[in-house]
This record gives C-alpha cells, sequence and structure tokens, in this order.
C-alpha cells in the first residue's frame, strides 16, 4: 500500500499577497466561506458506540459530534447555554452526559438539558428552551458533515460529482489521520497541491479527494491563521484491505508531501523531516 500521489505538470499558482491578505480578511474567510460551506468533520465509524464523541473547532466555532442513545449521531455548539462555556473540553472520548465546569449544567446525548445544581437559583427556569444548540449535520459516503451556517445547499447538491466517488465507497474505513503545519497562506497551499496532483476530484474551497490503487485520500488545506495551514490527510481503505501502522501512515504522509513540496523533482522525494520548510520557503509571499 502507498500514499503516493502522483503529481501532475506544474502550473503558474502565484498569488498576490494582497489576495492573500491579513488578518481581516482572514476573519472574514472563516466567516463567509468556511463556515457557511458543508465541512467533513470526521468518520461515522469514529462514533461507533453509544456516547462516542469528538470535537471540531477548525472554524475557531466549538462543536461536537456525539452517537446518542438512539444510535444517531448529532452535532451541537460545544458551548453551554448558561455562559458560553464548553461543555465538553477532551478532543475524543464516550459520555453519558455533558457537563459544563463551570455551572455543572448537565446535558444528554440529546442536547437536553437534564440538570442545574442550585436551580432555585435560577428562577423558573424553561430547561427546553435552553437545549444545547443543535448543527445542521449530514452523513454521505461514511464522511460527517456540518454547515454551520444552517443555509448550504443539499449536500448531495453541494457535492456534485464528487458524490457518487464517496457513496461507492461508503464501506471504506478510516485507516490514518495526520496533519502539518506549513508557514504559509491556506489559498498557497491548495492552489499549489490542486495543481501537482492528479486526478484530485476537489469540494470546494479547500479539500481534494483523491483515489488511488483503492485507497481513498482526503487532503485538506485548514487556515490557522493569515499565514499558517495545516495540511491534513485522512486516509480510507477497503473492509478487508489491510491499513499502515500509525508509524508507517506518518512516514508516509512525510513521503507523500515532501514529494508534492513547490520545486521537489523525483529524487527529492525524501526530504526527510523538512518537507515543512521547504514547502513554507517555496510558498512565500517574497519567494
Amino acid at each position: 500500500m502507498s500514499l503516493t500521489l502522483p503529481a501532475a505538470p506544474m502550473e503558474d499558482t502565484a498569488l498576490s499577497g494582497s489576495f492573500e491578505g491579513g488578518a481581516e480578511l482572514y476573519e472574514r474567510e472563516l466567516k463567509q466561506i468556511f463556515a457557511r460551506f458543508w465541512m467533513p468533520v470526521g468518520r461515522a465509524e469514529e462514533l461507533a458506540e453509544v456516547g462516542g464523541y469528538f470535537t471540531w473547532d477548525r472554524t475557531r466555532i466549538p462543536t461536537v459530534m456525539v452517537r446518542s442513545v438512539d444510535q444517531q449521531i448529532r452535532g451541537y455548539y460545544n458551548s453551554c447555554r448558561h455562559r458560553g462555556a464548553p461543555v465538553v473540553r477532551t478532543p475524543t472520548g464516550r459520555a453519558r452526559a455533558f457537563r459544563c465546569q463551570y455551572h455543572s449544567w448537565t446535558y444528554d446525548t440529546f442536547g437536553k438539558l437534564m440538570a442545574i445544581p442550585d436551580e432555585r437559583d435560577f428562577g423558573n427556569i424553561d430547561r427546553c428552551a435552553h437545549s444545547l444548540v443543535p448543527l445542521r449535520l449530514a452523513e454521505l459516503g461514511g464522511w460527517l458533515w456540518i454547515d454551520q451556517s444552517g443555509e448550504a445547499p443539499d449536500l448531495e447538491f453541494a457535492l456534485g460529482p464528487l458524490r457518487p466517488c464517496l457513496e461507492a465507497r461508503a464501506q471504506y474505513r478510516l485507516a490514518g489521520r495526520a496533519t502539518r503545519l506549513v508557514d504559509a497562506n491556506w489559498k498557497r497551499v491548495i492552489a499549489h497541491l490542486g495543481a501537482r496532483i492528479a486526478g484530485a476530484q476537489t469540494y470546494f474551497p479547500n479539500i481534494c479527494f483523491v483515489e488511488i490503487g483503492g485507497e481513498l485520500s482526503m487532503m485538506a488545506a485548514w487556515p490557522r491563521d493569515e499565514q499558517t495551514t495545516e495540511i491534513e490527510l485522512v486516509l480510507c481503505v477497503a473492509p478487508d484491505a489491510a491499513g499502515p501502522s500509525p508509524d508507517a501512515f506518518e512516514q508516509r504522509l512525510d513521503a507523500a508531501l515532501a514529494a508534492l513540496a513547490p520545486g521537489a523533482t523525483a529524487s527529492e522525494g525524501a526530504l526527510s523531516g523538512d518537507f515543512a520548510g521547504a514547502w513554507s520557503r517555496a510558498l512565500s509571499p517574497e519567494s
């Protein structure tokens, strides 16, 4: 099994510094792009057990996905309805209920407010009106997607030609996930990836899916700030395929990203651990 991604001929993907923008444009992008489209937040099999949960905050809006006792997966804003503190503080786990550490308001996996210590101090409070705020969540192709705006087109329509590819591989299983940081604007990173990866099916604005040899990879460029990008690679394989060990997956990810580094040639495919430096230097606006 290989994570090697075939390189397409290089194209001119230069972006002007003004297009990248600064902190103000970055904030607008988070609100007007990333928070208004369906974003893949994980895999359904990661929530195999009742009460299993994971958090997601790549758009800086904290959310939590959980498998409720009725076996349905639901998403909520990770924010207590009292003072807005997180109700979940660990990235993954399993819980029968979520309890805010501020004043111990407690919610079940349906998001319903179940308990308030010293409830009389809060007056005649309507618990139903203080449930966790639900997210618009959908499952397609084994992936979990959220629309934080609640206004995006239906997911099936939004995915376009990518939909049948994902649906045909719904039984694939998660085989590995890893991330790497690059000192470059996310638009530079995704423009470069789109030019280098042959056969990639892009999903606007920052994600591409690639199928190679029975493996399906999702590569995403997540902005951390206006000049830092986290590259995420998620690998899924057929149910009967042997997945890589965690160490092997990390090594293969580094090799794949090294081969995709701007300006890299075949002989430079093993850039050891300095691929991030190579990416950062080559994608710098000054380069």
